[in-house]
C-alpha cells in the first residue's frame, strides 16, 4: 500500500467529541468550507500493522474524503455506512473516547449530519441558506433527527492511524497526530422509513411561502436519490 497518502476537507459525518453541547446549538447551518490546501502526510503507524494486515477499504474511503463509496461493498450493500471520526496526540484519550462511542447517543448526530448535507444539494438561486429555501421545515426536521433513537444501528468497525505530517521535502516530520475512526451501518430500508416519518411529521404553524412549499415537496420527492 502507498504510505503517501493526500488528505482532502470533506463535510459532515464527522463526531469530534461534544457531547458536552446541548443539541439544540448544533443546528445552525454555517456554509461549506472551502477546499483547504492539499496537506502530505504518511502513515506511521495503524492498528493492523503488528498483525501485518493492510488498512480496511471503508478506511481509505473516509480518507479520500467520501465513505459513500463503500456502501457499494458486498458486505454493506444494503446499509448506510457513517463515520466517527476524532483526531489529536494523546493516544490514550482517543482511546477512551472510542470505548465510550454510544450509538443512542451518538449516531443521531451522524445521520442528521448527512441529512443536513442533503437539504443544502438543491438550493434556490435566491436562497443561501437550507432556512430560506425551506423554512421552518429544516429546522423541525433536523431537531427531530437529533433527537431520534435509530435502532437498526450496528458498530461495524474501529481503526485508528497515526499520521505523520512531512514537510516539502518529504522527508522531514513536522508533527504527528492520532486519527481514530468509528464505522456504524444502518438497514437502509429501516433508515429510509425512520427519516421519511421525520420528513413527513405534522408542521403547526409552518409559516411557508409557496415557493418553500414547493421546495419541500420537491425534496421529499427526492430525498434519497443523492443521500
Amino acid at each position: 500500500m502507498k504510505m503517501g497518502l493526500r488528505i482532502l476537507a470533506w463535510m459532515g459525518l464527522i463526531l469530534v467529541g461534544c457531547r458536552g453541547m446541548p443539541k439544540e446549538a448544533r443546528i445552525a447551518w454555517s456554509p461549506p468550507r472551502p477546499e483547504r490546501e492539499t496537506i502530505l502526510y504518511r502513515i506511521g503507524d495503524h492498528k493492523n500493522r503488528e498483525a501485518g494486515a493492510d488498512l480496511p477499504a471503508w478506511v481509505l474511503f473516509i480518507d479520500e474524503g467520501d465513505l459513500r463509496p463503500a456502501e457499494y461493498l458486498p458486505e454493506y450493500q444494503d446499509r448506510y455506512l457513517f463515520a466517527a471520526k476524532n483526531r489529536g496526540t494523546n493516544f490514550k484519550v482517543l482511546e477512551l473516547w472510542n470505548t465510550l462511542f454510544q450509538a443512542d447517543f451518538d449516531v443521531p448526530e451522524l445521520v442528521a449530519a448527512r441529512m443536513q448535507e442533503r437539504f443544502a444539494l438543491f438550493p434556490a438561486e435566491t436562497a443561501t441558506f437550507p432556512e430560506q429555501e425551506y423554512g421552518a421545515f429544516f429546522e423541525i426536521t433536523m431537531k427531530a433527527a437529533y433527537n431520534a433513537i435509530y435502532a437498526d444501528a450496528v458498530v461495524e468497525d474501529d481503526f485508528w492511524i497515526q499520521k505523520q505530517y512531512v514537510a516539502e521535502d518529504g522527508l522531514t516530520i513536522e508533527r504527528e497526530e492520532y486519527v481514530f475512526f468509528i464505522l456504524v451501518s444502518i438497514g437502509k430500508e429501516a433508515l429510509q422509513d425512520q427519516i421519511n416519518n421525520i420528513l413527513n411529521q405534522p408542521l403547526e404553524e409552518p409559516y411557508l411561502s409557496k415557493e418553500q412549499s414547493a421546495s419541500i415537496y420537491q425534496l421529499k420527492a427526492a430525498f434519497f436519490n443523492s443521500f
